[in-house]
């Protein structure tokens, strides 16, 4: 009984007693962390399949240059680059939820020219792996170089509807800040603003547009703009204008021995041209009447009424019917003298007849030209300019 005492009382049996209570502890333990996650995989096993379970994700991310941007620019680099992030499932979506990463190619050390960079991803979790997609790229580094140049509107004028005109463009930014490496920037010619315009544009037209720099030659250069976009207002208007004119005819091809006496349906008419064509015209244009091989008495023709002059459309009307009256040289019809020899030239002709103090020009082989000179049982001659070629 005294050995049993003292063995209690002993270092030995505190130690075998401490071994046990741990053992007993370890157990207890096991076994409630046993049952804790059994009930956890019971109550959510979504989330607890999200902790352990691998997963793989792919974001677009921002490629961001590490270089002095300053003084140099950088051409060839993508602007986004595609990541493959794996790991941990909880730890892949919070990722890719927050980017809170970045893709960089470090060209500090780089000299200028052309070189081949590998990509790397900075501030990504240890427990994640990742691939960049692509992995390498190959970029141009140059002494960078800024402008200001003029913007130009560009536009097609053969878009544009049969008498109408373009006034001045105008554009939301005057000039823009052209950027690029040196060698670039040195080409640029122009900037210009290219509207379209709609095949047969009779109004105004008002777009946003893409700027571009553009080479002597009209090329693309490759450069950056700020703004890079203008908005574009190209105003379309009417070009045409109309007047009201009298119509004088005259004798063409005339006879020596005969005179002529014409006249016709159609003593007026409304003019369309343009606007500056229409200002140029006359009071009274000249129809010119064929007499050739018309015998002495009353002939009835029909005459086409068809502008020569430049910018004179057309005319309200087309066609005259004229009464053409032949007579001998020594008195017209009319009792009007004409002299001791025979009318030589539709001038002399229609002067007299017409009692006119202005005499025309001589005509040729058009339809009508311009006169000022009145209708009457007989008419002047006159040019063969155009509706704008009157006295």
């Amino acid at each position: 009984m005294k050995k049993f005492n003292r063995f209690l009382n002993s270092t030995l049996f505190y130690r075998l007693s401490a071994l046990v209570l741990a053992i007993f502890l370890v157990i207890y333990v096991t076994g409630s962390t046993g049952n804790d996650t059994r009930l956890a995989r019971q109550d959510n096993p979504s989330r607890v399949s999200s902790l352990t379970s691998t997963k793989t994700k792919t974001v677009s991310m921002p490629l961001q240059l590490n270089i002095n941007s300053n003084k140099y620019f950088v051409t060839g680099y993508p602007e986004r680059v595609k990541v493959k992030i794996t790991g941990p499932a909880a730890l892949v979506t919070a990722t890719t939820n927050t980017q809170n990463f970045s893709i960089n190619a470090d060209l500090s050390k780089l000299s200028m020219g052309k070189h081949k960079v590998t990509l790397k991803a900075d501030g990504l979790n240890k427990e994640l792996t990742y691939q960049i997609e692509p992995k390498t790229i190959n970029v141009t580094i140059a002494h960078r170089e800024t402008i200001t140049m003029p913007v130009h509107v560009k536009y097609d004028a053969n878009s544009l509807a049969s008498g109408y005109q373009v006034g001045t463009p105008t554009t939301s930014v005057n000039s823009v800040t052209v950027t690029g490496a040196t060698s670039e920037v040195e080409q640029v010619a122009q900037v210009v603003a290219p509207i379209n315009l709609t095949k047969n544009s009779t109004s105004t037209l008002t777009a946003t547009v893409q700027l571009e720099a553009q080479d002597a030659n009209g090329h693309t250069v490759n450069v950056v703009m700020t703004p890079s976009t203008a908005s574009v207002t190209v105003p379309i208007t009417s070009n045409e204008s109309s007047k009201k004119v009298k119509v004088n005819y005259e004798p063409k091809n005339a006879e020596d021995g005969k005179s002529y006496s014409i006249t016709g349906d159609v003593d007026s008419l409304t003019a369309y041209g343009t606007k500056s064509a229409i200002s140029k015209l006359k009071s009274s244009i000249v129809a010119n009447v064929d007499v050739s091989g018309l015998p002495i008495g009353t002939t009835k023709q029909q005459v086409n009424l068809t502008p020569s002059a430049s910018g004179i459309r057309s005319y309200s009307e087309t066609t005259a019917n004229v009464t053409i009256k032949v007579t001998s040289s020594n008195a017209d019809s009319n009792g009007v003298q004409h002299g001791d020899s025979s009318t030589s030239s539709s001038d002399e002709s229609s002067s007299e007849a017409a009692g006119s103090s202005e005499t025309s020009s001589s005509s040729d082989d058009t339809n009508t030209t311009a006169s000022s000179s009145e209708t009457g049982s007989s008419s002047t001659s006159a040019s063969s300019s155009s509706a704008a070629g009157s006295n």
